[in-house]
């Protein structure tokens, strides 16, 4: 369930050196101890490896800690469901009390809860003359928070750039954090029955319910909305 640098079979003269992201084989993350038994420290410190930067996904607080005080490298960032629905400030809080920055996948909840629509975020933007969706990147950037918002449209993707000419008041972040449910709008990480289907899944189709509506970024530990 880590992400993390590996070696390449062969590795270009010209290749960037910069991120490569890779998933742990079943065979590794699947034994008794799981992540504790892969050698992330030398995968990391490898020359030979693709990026310098370790990162995890979907990480509760206590396997953060479980993590990092069982191993000598501390991930860069965690990347979880964060969204004006479900705010993760206390994860935000443990994850950088260890070093590890929170970074926003789903940020849109999938629109889920009439999110473009939602009377408190409709009137900030309002105010700013903004989009909802340029409020809530607005309001992850406040708060310290990457963001992955994935578009497939080249307007939308400009539009997502332009949240660096206003800025939220105190008495609107204050709103906004009124709206956090406090739980996920996908699935729940930690329901048996989740966490049994995820350790099986190699490709689709996907489970009936919420996450239904998801699509795999690709590795089965991390999830975004369409």
């Amino acid at each position: 369930m880590l992400h993390a640098d590996r070696r390449l079979e062969q590795r270009r003269p010209d290749a960037d050196p910069g991120f490569g992201v890779f998933q742990i084989p079943a065979d590794d993350t699947e034994q008794a101890e799981g992540y504790r038994k892969f050698d992330t420290a030398a995968s990391y410190e490898n020359e030979e490896a693709v990026g310098r930067a370790i990162g995890i996904s979907n990480f509760h607080p206590d396997r953060v800690v479980d993590l990092v005080d069982h191993n000598d490298i501390t991930p860069a960032v965690n990347q979880i469901e964060v969204h004006p629905f479900f705010q993760r400030a206390a994860d935000q809080q443990i994850n950088g009390e260890r070093g590890i920055v929170i970074e926003s996948w789903g940020p849109f909840a999938a629109g889920k809860n009439n999110l473009f629509t939602d009377p408190v975020l409709t009137g900030i933007g309002q105010a700013h003359g903004k989009s909802v969706a340029q409020v809530v990147l607005r309001w992850l950037i406040q708060r310290g928070i990457p963001v992955n918002a994935k578009s497939a449209s080249p307007e939308r993707m400009k539009a997502n750039l332009e949240v660096f000419d206003f800025e939220l008041t105190g008495e609107e972040m204050e709103r906004i954090a009124a709206l956090d449910t406090g739980a996920s709008l996908y699935f729940d990480h930690r329901d048996p029955a989740m966490v049994t289907w995820l350790g099986n899944r190699r490709d689709g189709p996907f489970p009936p319910g919420p996450s239904t509506a998801a699509r795999s970024c690709g590795a089965r530990c991390c999830w975004e909305a369409p």
